[in-house]
């Protein structure tokens, strides 16, 4: 069986997204390993790449939040759009959305959307 192990997001700092991730989202600790060597900077298109790589799981699914050690990033345009390939997105389903919402905004968060967004009904197969 083949399967997605985990979503790599790459974060400025691990730190805080991981304090965010486990806080706003309720995401459990996993690991927190650094990477290095020929190998990992192959894999990665950088050369010399250092990386932290802190895994989160939130019931079956994980995620890696990746801290680039000693290469300097570039921020994300502010202008980005969904398609566009430096996108980083995922989706967490909910039972009682306006709650989550509610909690969200609870956090010192810029929304990317103006409000919530919902699996349409018809869809029955999607969470």
């Amino acid at each position: 069986m083949q399967k997605i192990r985990a979503i790599g997001l790459t974060v400025k700092n691990a730190d805080r997204s991981q304090e965010f991730y486990t806080k706003a989202l309720s995401f459990e600790f996993v690991s927190d390993i650094t990477v290095e060597g020929q190998n990992y900077s192959e894999l990665e298109g950088v050369e010399g790449a250092k990386i932290r790589i802190v895994t989160l799981q939130l019931g079956d699914e994980q995620i890696e939040l990746m801290e680039y050690l000693n290469v300097e990033g570039k921020p994300i345009p502010k202008d980005s759009q969904s398609n566009d390939l430096w996108f980083q997105h995922l989706a967490i389903a909910v039972s009682d959305i306006d709650r989550a919402f509610a909690h969200l905004r609870s956090f010192p968060i810029v929304p990317i959307s103006t409000a919530p967004q919902t699996i349409p009904p018809e869809n029955q197969e999607a969470a």
